[in-house]
């Protein structure tokens, strides 16, 4: 077994002894079985030379080659210098996104990438250390572990050139957590990206989406035919959702809102109009209610099943008949009740609100005064449209402190 950084920097002479030039990289096949073909070799003058690796004799001190002419460079060759060395993969053991440190190379009869090093001794290795280093921990009664990845183990989208084999694999990766893959696809090109969220699940698909910033979501949308695109739109948060659709344009959000649900076209529209406003634009639609006369017991069953998907619950808004606010209590105060105390009971009446037109400097102030995590927004008629968090204007509160 070889080191990729045991090569790199290692005189090449030819097999008359004479000297040819240093290795500096050294160029696979993009296979499952990533063959090397070649080296490449640069001379004192600076000219980088290929030489096929059928021309390799030896490893020792230095590189001995024969001489040799190499074949002509085909679409999936990859240099591991630029495609591997330092570069973000997806580890589909450990199910999450690693650094490539060094790369490990099979020097059998057939000389071939057989995995990645991701631990700290790849770094060492290429620094020059790792011998003085394993030495000293030696005396010291302890040793540093290798970490090694598998060939097999492993997917860089950029490898792939779009050609993503992953059906087996989608099992591993629907473990790695979406923002951990949305910060790989980010580094990656848009066309990758695409290939890679349309080969997952709907859902998996819709949660890597949700974790990337607003301008790669919108690239990425941009390359969707308009029926993968409402597919994602009708799983992602709708404010989420809105956001994207706002950002694309005029007539590809029309097409992708015109194949989704009668229901989810309505509040979409709905959150779109609301948007128009500065609370609108941060206000969320993420938010949980009851009816006065339900009782803890009942609101409990509700929690269940209305809030699974909710980041966190910070406040229960109480409505009557009509659909009105009209109190509200937090999670707490809900634990210390009777199973059979209705919600009007132990609720705080005329709950602090504001409206779509109070100004965020407002928003802030009360949230602040009164040290809430959340206000309602509530309409003319006392409705609830959404709520406004903390986390929401801590952007603009940051700014402001600054």
């Amino acid at each position: 077994m070889l080191f990729f950084s045991e090569l790199i920097g290692k005189k090449v002479t030819l097999d008359t002894k004479r000297y040819v030039g240093k290795l500096r990289d050294i160029i696979f096949l993009n296979e499952d079985t990533p063959r090397i073909i070649k080296i490449i070799v640069q001379s004192d003058a600076r000219r980088l030379n290929e030489i096929p690796i059928v021309s390799l004799k030896r490893v020792n001190g230095h590189v001995v080659v024969s001489k040799g002419t190499a074949t002509q460079s085909g679409s999936n060759e990859l240099s591991a210098a630029r495609a591997l060395l330092d570069q973000q993969i997806i580890d589909l053991v450990g199910n999450k996104v690693v650094r490539v440190n060094d790369v490990v190379i099979q020097d059998t009869a057939q000389i071939s990438i057989s995995g990645i090093d991701i631990g700290i001794l790849g770094i060492l290795r290429r620094i020059g250390v790792e011998a003085l280093v394993q030495k000293t921990t030696k005396l010291l009664h302890f040793t540093i572990p290798m970490q090694l990845l598998s060939w097999g183990d492993i997917l860089n989208l950029e490898l792939s050139h779009g050609q993503i084999k992953i059906k087996q694999r989608e099992e591993k990766l629907a473990k790695i957590h979406e923002e951990d893959l949305a910060d790989y696809l980010e580094m990656t090109n848009i066309k990758n990206a695409h290939t890679f969220i349309n080969s997952l699940g709907p859902k998996k698909a819709a949660e890597v989406v949700e974790s990337l910033t607003v301008t790669y979501q919108v690239e990425v949308f941009q390359q969707f035919d308009h029926k993968k695109g409402a597919e994602l739109i009708t799983l992602i948060d709708p404010d989420e959702a809105v956001d994207i659709l706002l950002a694309l344009d005029r007539s590809k959000r029309d097409k992708i809102m015109h194949l989704l649900p009668l229901k989810k076209q309505q509040e979409l529209h709905r959150l779109m109009t609301l948007s128009r406003t500065p609370v609108g634009k941060l206000m969320t639609s993420e938010y949980f209610s009851t009816m006065s006369n339900q009782t803890v017991r009942e609101i409990f069953g509700e929690i269940k099943r209305q809030t699974g998907e909710f980041s966190s619950l910070g406040a229960i808004y109480v409505l009557n008949r009509d659909d009105q606010l009209v109190g509200v209590f937090n999670p707490h105060e809900l634990l210390m009740q009777n199973l059979d105390a209705p919600a009007y009971k132990f609720m705080i009446p005329e709950p602090t609100v504001v409206l779509l037109t109070t100004p965020i400097e407002v928003v802030i102030y009360k949230l602040l005064k009164y040290n809430i995590p959340a206000l309602p927004v509530i309409n003319r008629d006392k409705r609830i449209l959404g709520i406004i968090t903390i986390d929401d204007v801590s952007e603009l509160l940051l700014k402001k402190i600054q």
